[in-house]
């Protein structure tokens, strides 16, 4: 940046997209999750852990439910 010189906010606002979009990359079950938790309302926490052992009160835990009742 330079002092004076006008900013191309498209061109920032693309290279941050860019860039944004390569760190939250999701893979296939990620993807799953979202649109069973956003679509069915359903938080199918197998999908996030896959073989990876989590206590199964997860699924039970305040935010989870508090998000699945306001949407």
């Amino acid at each position: 940046m330079e002092k004076g010189k006008r900013m191309d906010m498209d061109e920032i606002s693309k290279k941050v997209n860019e860039f944004v979009s390569r760190l939250l990359e999701l893979n296939e079950n990620e993807q799953k999750f979202i649109e069973s938790f956003y679509e069915q309302k359903n938080a199918d926490l197998d999908l996030l852990f896959e073989e990876m052992r989590y206590n199964p009160e997860l699924k039970e835990h305040p935010m989870i439910e508090w998000r699945l009742k306001k949407m």
